[in-house]
């Protein structure tokens, strides 16, 4: 009886946290993944937004070098080779995506690194309903490319977004990532853990307000 007066009021703390007083705009370039299918960015992009709108932060995509009137905070995303090194990345044995932070500081580059093929090799021995992924039809497997790489993607944006080094043990900041759970339909394993939601909220605070942050990505 005791525990189920609780769970409204917890699950109110948590919708509040998860809506910061500070959202903020990011815009990310993605012409580097000019290579890939519109069908496989356009599954990365929609993921990677569903996966950050919670938490205030809404993802402004740079398609064409010529893009106008971005937001201030901007990140660029390299396609990276998997042995790529440095920084703090996703994957565990298999880089999948990489950021760089400058010196033993807390401070991130907005530069963004993504193995657009260490994450298809992942995925395509992972099984999806009774056959392995590389065994689909070319339409479903880069629907399944681009979820697992907006996955992928939006855990070097937290990266960058936290201004941290470290990992959690689930969660979107977890350190390594299965093919199959890169794929499966279902979110929530994808949401930010509670106990990094008061350093973000700080974080985004804090990006909303320092107009230095304004200068153009190199």
């Amino acid at each position: 009886m005791g525990s189920s007066r609780l769970a409204p009021t917890i699950a109110f703390a948590v919708t509040l946290a998860l809506k910061p007083d500070a959202p903020l705009d990011v815009a990310v370039d993605v012409t580097a993944l000019a290579e890939v299918s519109p069908h496989v960015l356009h599954a990365t992009m929609g993921e990677a937004s569903a996966l950050w709108r919670p938490a205030g932060v809404t993802l402004v995509w740079v398609t064409s070098p010529t893009a106008r009137s971005l937001p201030d905070v901007r990140l660029t995303l390299d396609v990276v080779p998997e042995a790529a090194g440095g920084g703090a990345s996703a994957g565990g044995t298999s880089r999948l995506g990489m950021v760089v932070f400058l010196g033993d500081s807390a401070n991130p580059e907005r530069r963004l690194g993504l193995s657009v093929e260490a994450v298809g090799r992942l995925i395509d021995d992972a099984p999806w309903a009774g056959r392995r992924v590389a065994d689909w039809p070319p339409r479903v497997r880069e629907q399944l490319l681009g979820r697992a790489l907006g996955r992928v993607l939006s855990h070097e944006i937290g990266h960058y977004l936290l201004a941290w080094r470290g990992h959690t043990t689930d969660g979107l900041m977890r350190a390594a990532f299965s093919g199959s759970r890169l794929i499966d339909p279902d979110r929530r394993p994808y949401t930010l853990s509670h106990v990094l939601l008061p350093r973000l909220g700080g974080r985004l605070a804090q990006l909303s307000g320092r107009g230095a942050i304004a200068a153009a990505v190199d």
